[in-house]
């Protein structure tokens, strides 16, 4: 069953409420269906939400995969709503894992939050920012010109 509600910004959105999940798109974004299986790569600066499969790399602005989708390939997001099944590296700001997210990979960022249930198989980093790291390759180089002189 679908429902629009206007937000206050003046956007509609579509709420589908399905027995096992609450799923909530914004227009202009892209939506892969359950009955969708893609073999490519994904790219968009909006936002994109799965609910399907995906055998590729995905590239957005903002990605939700749902709770019964299948992801084989690396994400690169600014945000991150995992619900469903990953095997592949995760690089992303935000990076949030429900309590049914599975991830079998990397997982690269700068900020994560794990809900109960969550699972993850593989390393997890969190990513320095732009200018942290300018500063440390700064006091390096300066370091080893004056061990030169």
């Amino acid at each position: 069953m679908a429902f629009m509600t206007k937000k206050a910004s003046t956007r509609w959105e579509t709420t589908n409420e399905t027995s096992d999940s609450k799923v909530t798109s914004l227009r202009g974004g892209s939506i892969i269906a359950a009955d969708l299986r893609i073999k490519g790569d994904l790219e968009s600066n909006g936002q994109i939400e799965i609910l399907g499969e995906v055998e590729g790399d995905i590239r957005a602005g903002r990605l939700t995969v749902g709770e019964k989708a299948q992801i084989k390939g690396s994400i690169f997001a600014q945000t991150l709503r995992l619900c469903g099944n990953l095997v592949g590296q995760i690089r992303a700001d935000t990076v949030e894992l429900s309590s049914t997210a599975s991830v079998t990979g990397d997982i690269l960022h700068k900020s994560l939050a794990v809900e109960a249930g969550g699972s993850i198989e593989g390393s997890v980093r969190r990513l320095r920012e732009q200018k942290e790291t300018r500063e440390v390759e700064e006091v390096t180089t300066v370091t080893a010109l004056q061990q030169q002189g």
